[in-house]
């Protein structure tokens, strides 16, 4: 009995810790020998005019929806409803949007986080913006690993800077396109600043109109942008990244300026 007792203990102590190390070993070296790379395949499909997408998907691809493509005049600028395994080769549930910058060699903008309905069920998610080959990528990324929820694939697109920085909701109308500014805008969720941004330069600047001019309007009592950092809100000085800018609706992340898009 003493003997049978002595195996089992044995058995527990040193063998299964063995094989679960030399199990998550062979993981590890499974997930080395992955290729992480995107399809940029959809990427060729910016640009394409109506009938270049029929001849390369079929007469109907644009009646099925199966993806949503947006149009300037008779080209394509922008591409949503897919999933991130599209997109991204061996992509798995419940990476980081640091891990997708990462492995897929993307510039990570910032993110937001939202709560989403599916049936009867629902979760948190995060919306990360990237930036690559000079086109705007939003993913919407599931916050555990393995959990298995449908996630709403149109939060997911591929679009043009010029095409995702054009915010159009019930009365609001915003195109930053042509404005003169030493500031970078990214839709209605960040904004790029040189590192000698100070708020006073940046309320002085044609984008700040151009933002009150878009979201203020309605808003009775506030005329300006207002500054937030870590302490509160912020009324003069230096405007930095991990700062926020909210005016009315809209809540800009500060960043910094992205000087790979100068390059494009």
């Amino acid at each position: 009995m003493k003997r049978q007792i002595t195996f089992v203990l044995v058995f527990l102590l040193c063998v299964l810790p063995l094989a679960a190390c030399d199990n998550k070993e062979r993981t590890q070296e499974s997930k080395e020998n992955l290729t992480y790379e995107i399809n940029k395949d959809i990427f060729a499909d910016i640009g394409l005019t109506p009938e270049q997408l029929q001849e390369k998907y079929g007469p109907s691809v644009l009646e099925e929806r199966k993806r949503d493509f947006r149009f300037d005049v008779d080209k394509c600028v922008g591409i949503e409803s897919f999933t991130a395994e599209e997109l991204l080769s061996n992509y798995e549930n419940g990476m980081t949007p640091e891990e997708v910058a990462e492995l897929y060699e993307m510039k990570l903008l910032t993110t937001r986080m939202y709560f989403y309905e599916f049936g009867s069920r629902g979760s948190s998610a995060t919306k990360a913006f990237f930036t690559v080959d000079g086109l705007i990528v939003t993913l919407g990324l599931e916050q555990e690993k393995g959990e298995e929820i449908g996630y709403d694939s149109s939060n997911n697109g591929v679009f043009t800077v010029d095409e995702f920085n054009i915010v159009r909701y019930q009365n609001l109308y915003f195109n930053p396109k042509g404005i003169d500014s030493r500031y970078q805008v990214f839709g209605e969720v960040a904004i790029g600043v040189p590192e000698d941004a100070t708020i006073e330069d940046f309320l002085n600047d044609p984008l700040a109109d151009a933002i009150k001019d878009a979201w203020l309007p309605g808003f009775w009592r506030m005329k300006q942008p207002k500054f937030f950092g870590d302490e509160g809100e912020v009324t003069s000085g230096k405007l930095t990244p991990g700062m926020r800018i909210d005016a009315g609706t809209a809540e800009f992340s500060v960043i910094p300026y992205v000087e790979e898009l100068e390059q494009q």
